[in-house]
């Protein structure tokens, strides 16, 4: 098969699926790219809100497969509570999405506010040191990085938890969470900010 054969079909794969070609491998600079952020998943102005939902669900299970973690999820305030917006399981969703609880009581609200690092490779291990809530699921690891808008709207927290401790859990990982939040801001902007 020639190249321009190959762009084409990468071409009628990106319109058939909303996601591109993957690139693989970091940068020569070894600093991450939006390139090395893996798929590039666009939403279609006129699919509306069911095309937003269907391509965040998609970063959410590619960053669920990618960062080797149980659930990802994007949480949002609703007055005095955490909803859960989106989700992505191994298990049953529907337990999970739509879950609400008092912010006070929210891992990723304790995480906005710095009460809690970004990074909780072992949240057992950080009760002996800060105020950890109870919270339906009971994380082993944790991480979390807000999803800002270009207005400066927060639209949510982008989540992942393991459901045992992860050691290796670090920087490197939280970076990838963070690129996956700005990608999900981008899409959220074009389709209006929903």
């Amino acid at each position: 098969m020639n190249q321009n054969s190959e762009r084409k079909g990468d071409r009628r794969h990106e319109r058939a699926t909303g996601i591109g070609p993957r690139i693989d491998g970091p940068s020569p600079s070894g600093v991450p790219t939006p390139e090395d952020a893996g798929p590039v998943i666009r939403v279609q102005p006129e699919a509306g809100t069911l095309s937003l939902d269907r391509a965040i669900s998609a970063i959410l299970a590619l960053m669920r497969e990618e960062l080797v973690m149980d659930i990802v999820f994007i949480s949002r305030l609703a007055g005095e509570d955490v909803v859960i917006a989106h989700a992505t399981l191994d298990t049953d969703e529907a337990g999970l999405r739509e879950l609400t609880h008092h912010r006070d009581h929210s891992f990723c609200q304790r995480v906005l506010d710095g009460r809690l690092p970004a990074v909780m490779p072992d949240v057992a291990a950080l009760r002996a040191t800060h105020d950890v809530p109870t919270a339906p699921i009971t994380p082993g690891a944790y991480m979390a990085t807000p999803v800002w808008l270009r207005d400066g709207t927060l639209y949510g927290t982008l989540c992942c938890l393991g459901l045992t401790a992860l050691p290796l859990l670090g920087d490197r990982h939280h970076q990838r969470l963070r690129m996956s939040a700005r990608q999900i801001a981008r899409l959220v902007d074009e389709a209006g900010g929903r």
